[in-house]
């Protein structure tokens, strides 16, 4: 039975009681979500795998420099120890759980010799061994599920690995050889084509729609890009250019950097220039659909050099994303929407784009102007949203670009953030490099102190992966060599109770304390010394005046960036249904700026019946954006039990006296909300926007509170702390 809490006399009854119930209620909290019940982020060492200051990941001639893979949630990986050369290894981040899969070779000779990729949900590998030489293997991750593929006996050379559709292909760059398999040892084969058209080894093989497309030289010392689905048969010539690759007037080969994007394979060739070194070769943007009669021309883009961004090349709204020049350019696949994002005409255009990441809808990349230097920048593809992150003051721009000095790179979005690697030039001989992370704001891009591990300070951290809720990555302190690290959530919990909690049981003044007994707290003060009115067990706001903390809400920024989830709850009874763009709480800047924002009525529409809530997780939609609302007459002068809450994976709901009457999704991060930002409650920062009504219960909660949570809620009613 649901008590609708109207009789005063009951209203305020047995807050000592009730207090106490809910400390049971916060001790028996469910989880709101992926993020629920963690504690802060911390760095720490996942198992030394070759002890002492010996490295567990080192050089060697057929090791892939990015060792990680994740198998099913697992990392996987390949690592040496004095026991061992390379071998497989699987971590779940735990010391325990960092082990041995299987010893392939056993003794100092490497058992994996080659990069891991995974193909139907398998890890496979080169794999050798004295018996059978190296083989094609594949791996579930356990000892057992480590077997041999192929036996061929040696015949296996060094291959790139690349899934592409129901097939895995191995290119050897080497020896002008590609292997087909489909995970079996008789569904294993070798491509003839290539031993009798192609003399010269192929470059770049590239997944295209299940096929593979790479570039090679025929017998006339001409440049071709090829297409093949595996077979004989399918293996075909779909674009050619009659320059000889040994043409020393070209740096770079005629065809190059091959990506697919929206079903076509995009590509860049060169023009037969005139020998002579300073006039540049003409560029030029190719697309193809994988036959010879759908390949056609872009854009011309003229001479310089051409570089199409091929780790993350969709931002958003079919758009391909690549280098020219060292600019940022843009392509929709067609000649009018193919341009330079910011134009070399501007005052001050970009002169050098690299380590490019995709992140909450943006791209990240470092950039080199002459008003900053490098620097960590960010563009959502337009000019004007092309924009400098923080300046980092990390080198002075010398105007040398022909050997740009890397300042930012390994840019790994995780938790919420973008973590990268920051290179700080000492002077002409020493450089440093640092942790970083950013939520996309200046304020909000700091060198990260928690890549600083017990035993040392973190050096050279590289080569990261996130795996579920771990970011995995390479590294070494003071007391060891290069080994498995990794930065995830601490094991201190994260409040399940309030962060901050209002009572309204003052019965006089000026102040409302925050009684949540969470980090320093966050006293509220009335604005004016009139407009309010203390009642039994609440406080009645009668217009004019507000409750505004005198700083930032940090407690509760902080611990809702931290867990990606928040809930405001909230027991008021609204004065009328005559106000609308009326904040019940809020923590904002402005109307327009805000983290969060509970308000009565919509200013759009003019209702004012209506519960909305607003909430910010794209760093560019300062407002929040769209509003969550709740039907007609949800608020009337009557007690409401006002409940708002979005969880880790977006979902946004609404509830009224316990029961949810609103739901939607509001992707991104809570990692944008403003740091500065102050909570007021009946009133908008900075004036107006008044609400009229009494407040008798407020709390904010780092996490979603689940639907059970907020009916036991509700059946408590407000007469607790």
């Amino acid at each position: 039975m649901r008590l609708q809490w109207r009789n005063s006399s009951r209203l305020f009854r047995r807050k000592h009681l009730l207090l106490f119930l809910l400390f049971l209620l916060a001790l028996a909290a469910v989880p709101g979500g992926a993020h629920a019940n963690h504690g802060p982020l911390k760095v720490s060492l996942v198992r030394d795998i070759n002890p002492g200051m010996d490295s567990a990941f080192t050089s060697s001639p057929y090791y892939d420099p990015n060792p990680f893979v994740d198998l099913n949630g697992t990392l996987l990986f390949a690592a040496t120890n004095p026991t061992n050369g390379y071998e497989l290894w699987r971590s779940d981040g735990t010391t325990s759980g960092t082990q041995l899969v299987k010893n392939i070779n056993p003794g100092s000779a490497s058992g994996v010799t080659g990069p891991i990729a995974i193909f139907n949900s398998l890890a496979y590998f080169r794999g050798c061994d004295a018996t059978d030489g190296c083989e094609l293997w594949q791996s579930d991750g356990t000892t057992n599920g480590t077997t041999r593929v192929t036996s061929f006996g040696a015949d296996l050379p060094a291959v790139q690995l690349i899934p592409s559709g129901d097939r895995l292909f191995m290119a050897d760059l080497r020896d002008t050889q590609i292997w087909v398999s489909d995970g079996t040892a008789a569904g294993t084969t070798r491509l003839a084509f290539l031993d009798e058209q192609i003399p010269y080894g192929i470059s770049q093989p590239t997944a295209f729609n299940g096929r593979l497309a790479f570039y090679s030289w025929d017998f006339y010392e001409n440049e071709e890009l090829f297409v093949t689905d595996g077979t004989d048969s399918g293996t075909e010539v779909i674009f050619a250019r009659d320059i000889p690759w040994f043409d020393t007037s070209y740096e770079m080969t005629p065809i190059n950097h091959l990506v697919e994007f929206d079903d076509q394979l995009f590509f860049v060739a060169l023009e037969r220039g005139p020998r002579n070194p300073d006039i540049q070769e003409i560029g030029e943007l190719w697309k193809s659909d994988g036959t010879a009669a759908g390949t056609s021309k872009v854009a011309d883009l003229g001479g310089g050099y051409v570089q199409i961004l091929d780790t993350l090349p969709i931002l958003k709204d079919n758009l391909i994303f690549f280098e020219f020049s060292w600019q940022l350019w843009r392509s929709d696949g067609t000649t009018a929407g193919t341009y330079e994002v910011i134009p070399d005409s501007a005052a001050d255009p970009i002169r050098k784009v690299s380590y490019v990441t995709l992140f909450e809808d943006e791209l990240y990349f470092e950039a080199t102007t002459n008003q900053y230097g490098s620097d960590l920048w960010k563009s959502d593809g337009t000019a004007a949203g092309t924009v400098i992150v923080r300046n980092l003051d990390l080198r002075l721009n010398t105007g040398d670009f022909q050997e740009p000095y890397p300042t930012i790179q390994s840019l790994i979005p995780f938790h919420g953030e973008l973590y990268f690697q920051a290179t700080f030039e000492i002077d002409a001989f020493n450089a440093k490099t640092e942790q970083w992370k950013t939520d996309g704001t200046a304020v909000g891009t700091v060198r990260t102190t928690v890549f600083e591990p017990a035993g040392g300070e973190l050096l050279n951290p590289n080569t990261a992966l996130a795996v579920g809720g771990t970011l995995f990555f390479l590294g070494d302190n003071e007391q060891t060599g290069s080994e498995l690290f990794k930065l995830a959530v601490s094991d201190a919990p994260a409040p399940s109770g309030p962060v901050a909690l209002y009572t309204f049981e003052e019965g006089s003044g000026r102040t409302v304390q925050d009684v949540s007994g969470v980090g320093s707290p966050l006293n509220l003060q009335l604005s004016r010394t009139s407009g309010f009115t203390w009642t039994a067990g609440g406080l009645r706001l009668n217009g004019g005046t507000a409750l505004f903390s005198s700083g930032p809400a940090s407690k509760i920024i902080d611990a809702a960036k931290e867990s990606d989830e928040v809930t405001i709850e909230a027991w008021i009874t609204p004065r009328n249904v005559t106000q609308y763009a009326a904040r019940i709480a809020t923590i904002s800047g402005s109307a327009t700026r805000r983290n969060l924002s509970l308000i009565q009525g919509v200013y759009d529409t003019r209702q004012k019946s209506v519960a909305s809530a607003r909430i910010r997780t794209n760093p560019s939609i300062r407002d929040g954006g769209r509003a969550l609302l709740s039907p007609n007459n949800t608020l009337t002068p009557r007690l409401i039990h006002l409940v708002f809450s979005r969880s880790a994976d977006g979902t946004t709901r609404m509830y009224v006296d316990g029961v949810q009457v609103a739901t939607g999704s509001r992707t991104g991060s809570q990692s944008s909300w403003d740091a500065s930002y102050r909570l007021g409650l009946g009133g908008e920062i900075g004036g107006g926007n008044t609400w009229r009504g009494t407040y008798h219960l407020l709390a904010f909660y780092s996490r979603a509170l689940s639907t059970a949570e907020v009916e036991q809620s509700f059946q408590l009613g407000p007469n607790r702390p």
